[in-house]
């Protein structure tokens, strides 16, 4: 390669010496001309021998480089689809268990919301029908002391009347007929 630039160099600078020489000479000489056209012949033909490997092998070279670089890209293309299809496909699988865990976390608490209300609903039954026993238990108890309140208070009116209206002969006469009673009762029982 280091020739081929220096022999370059050489030829251009025998141009320039020609062509400088041209401006001197104003007439037409075909003789001259003639070995002007063998010396650039001379000059391409051996251009050609020399830098012809050269230019075969930079060629050869930059069309095997070219070819590689569009082999690699059409690899990498082909590599980036393909990892792009993976993505797409786990994309789509996780899009469908995202979907499927939204399902079930949706079923699972309806599932969770529905046992809560039936348990709150069986508390409250529960709580209704054990409040229901104790306004029952209390309200028998009212009544029973409202009884016996009312007999204490009738009794006691009944003393008070009896005390007023009863004289002694009456109540000689009372326990007469009461003690005649007893004895009455206990002659039915014993037999």
């Amino acid at each position: 390669m280091k020739e081929a630039i220096y022999l370059i160099f050489l030829v251009s600078v025998g141009a320039d010496t020609a062509e400088h020489a041209a401006h001197h000479v104003a007439e037409f000489k075909p003789v001259t001309e003639l070995f002007r056209i063998i010396n650039f012949l001379i000059v391409v033909g051996v251009l050609y021998f020399l830098l012809s490997k050269y230019i075969r092998m930079f060629f050869s070279s930059r069309r095997d480089g070219i070819a590689k670089t569009i082999s690699e890209a059409e690899q990498s293309k082909i590599s980036a689809e393909k990892r792009l299809s993976e993505w797409e496909l786990k994309t789509k699988e996780t899009q469908s268990v995202i979907l499927q865990m939204i399902e079930d976390a949706k079923k699972e608490g309806q599932f969770i919301k529905d046992s809560i209300i039936k348990s709150a609903n069986e508390v409250s039954k529960k709580m209704r029908e054990k409040a229901g026993r104790e306004i029952e238990y209390e309200t028998k108890k009212a009544r029973e002391r409202l009884r016996e309140g009312a007999m204490e208070l009738t009794l006691k009116m009944a003393e008070d009347i009896l005390k007023k209206r009863v004289t002694k002969d009456d109540h000689v006469i009372l326990v007469i007929e009461y003690t005649n009673k007893m004895t009455n009762n206990q002659i039915t029982i014993s037999r």
